[in-house]
């Protein structure tokens, strides 16, 4: 079969009703309409098609004749995923809507109003360059590595510009999945990338805590507290890979966590939970040079995290 898409001049989509048109099971031989500005149509016989003003009763309808007779059902779709331009005058406010379609329901409340302004912000910039969202990825875990260093100083100065880094990256590090989004160039090696390329510089910063607090104290326990942490961080990020990649070879979206509902109480306390707000309690604990005390809390919540996570995971397999 063969699916076409047809959209009307001036009309801006978002990834999500895009998809919807691409990927959505149709009967064939059928055209599909969501109103009157987009129409799909899946076949396995060659189709002519003539643009026709025939059924041209306001501007914005969708007129299309083909060369035999076709049974036409409406497409339900969110209405909300497409925004018409009818004129050059509202390209700044179309550009402003696509952005704002990339805020995530799963982000947290300092997401959404701090980290997400100022990746829009930049994105809105990337967008017209060659930057590649991969590119951004790499600079993103570039910057996030280079303030790990800073936490093997016992001096408040030194863990705070590590701090400030740190949350440099989090905040950048938006900015590929953005621009992905954008530029409809979503890809598995990119998911796989941001996934493990943001792990990378959260171990790497654990560590370089884990022995400024072993050099500190002059005890092996720091060490063994920095190994608990940091396997729990990485047992985290495999549950999600696994299940991203499992879910890429069915076609379903990933998600940055091991289940696809969201409707239990427990699936929303394990999203809040997951969000990188933890790197403001870095940066206040850095302000007074004892950064160290993240590793604790991060050894006994993160392999709590990961079993809930296992748990509701295999939960869902079963449903």
């Amino acid at each position: 079969f063969r699916r076409i898409v047809f959209i009307i001049g001036g009309v801006l989509p978002d990834t999500a009703w895009f998809k919807t048109l691409l990927e959505r099971p149709l009967n064939p031989d059928r055209l599909y309409c969501d109103t009157e500005v987009a129409a799909v149509i899946e076949s396995k016989k060659s189709l002519k098609l003539f643009p026709s003003t025939q059924y041209g009763r306001s501007k914005g309808d969708l007129g299309l004749i083909f060369d035999r007779e076709i049974e036409i059902e409406s497409l339900e779709v969110d209405n909300q995923g497409r925004i018409a331009i009818p004129s050059g005058a509202d390209i700044d406010k179309a550009e402003s809507w696509l952005l704002e379609r990339l805020i995530k329901k799963s982000d947290s409340f300092i997401a959404r109003h701090f980290h997400r302004r100022i990746s829009l912000a930049i994105s809105r910039h990337l967008v017209s360059t060659p930057i590649s969202p991969n590119l951004w990825t790499i600079f993103s875990v570039g910057i996030g590595l280079s303030s790990a260093p800073y936490f093997l100083s016992s001096r408040a100065v030194d863990q705070f510009t590590g701090a400030i880094l740190f949350l440099i990256h989090a905040i950048i590090d938006g900015c590929d999945g953005e621009l992905a989004r954008l530029r409809f160039q979503e890809s598995g090696i990119g998911m796989k990338l941001d996934l493990w390329g943001d792990n990378l510089v959260h171990a790497a910063v654990f560590f370089c805590i884990g022995i400024g607090w072993w050099i500190g104290d002059q005890g092996k326990w720091p060490l063994f507290v920095t190994a608990i942490a940091i396997a729990g961080v990485l047992w985290t990020a495999w549950l999600v890979y696994r299940k991203s990649v499992l879910w890429a070879r069915n076609g379903t979206p990933s998600f940055s966590s091991v289940v696809r509902t969201r409707s239990s109480r427990i699936s929303k306390i394990m999203d809040a939970l997951g969000n990188r707000d933890f790197i403001y309690l870095v940066l206040l604990l850095s302000v007074f040079g004892k950064v160290y005390w993240i590793l604790p809390l991060t050894a006994v919540g993160s392999p709590i995290f990961a079993l809930v996570l296992l748990y509701l995971g295999r939960r869902e397999e079963e449903e």
